[in-house]
């Protein structure tokens, strides 16, 4: 079930505190780990809220996004720097799909992830959830939105990740 705008109550008056406990409880139930518990204190992060509702938008590691809030499903989609924070304290193949390296320079121009080029998800993902694209080396290629279930991928013709970020090749 989708967390509401009331049930979440985060409101531009309330405590840094208070928000950063609610962000930190959303990203445990979102990731199932504590990664971000361990980044994120009230000293390094800025929240921006929307003018017009009252929302919050996004949360800032210094001055670099690193999460967006999604209203509309109560969850947050991940910057760059939040999928690298991401893959790098935690292991393979936690929040990952694992795909072919002859697909990878597709992936990193943000081309989507179809089902015949994954080697492996990890099978406690849903759809929707936000995954981290990682070649068979576990380098980073991108990060999207899975949008198969685990278990249909390599069994049928078509999107598994909606990439929305490729991730350039370091040279």
């Amino acid at each position: 079930m989708p967390l509401s705008k009331d049930r979440l109550d985060l409101d531009i008056n309330k405590s840094k505190s208070r928000i950063l406990k609610k962000i930190l409880a959303i990203l445990q139930f979102q990731f199932e780990t504590d990664v971000f518990e361990q980044i994120l204190t009230s000293d390094n992060i800025n929240i921006e809220f929307s003018r017009n509702t009252g929302n919050m938008k996004y949360v800032f590691l210094k001055k670099e996004r690193l999460l967006s809030y999604k209203p509309t499903t109560g969850m947050f989609s991940l910057s760059l720097l939040g999928a690298k924070l991401l893959h790098s304290h935690s292991s393979s193949p936690k929040h990952r799909v694992i795909i072919k390296s002859e697909v990878e320079d597709f992936i990193r121009e943000g081309k989507s992830v179809f089902s015949h080029h994954v080697i492996q998800i990890e099978e406690n993902l849903r759809i929707g959830c936000e995954v981290l694209v990682v070649n068979e080396q576990d380098d980073l290629v991108g990060l999207g939105k899975l949008s198969v279930p685990p278990s249909y991928a390599g069994l049928f013709v078509g999107q598994a990740v909606a990439v929305r970020k490729g991730i350039p090749k370091i040279s």
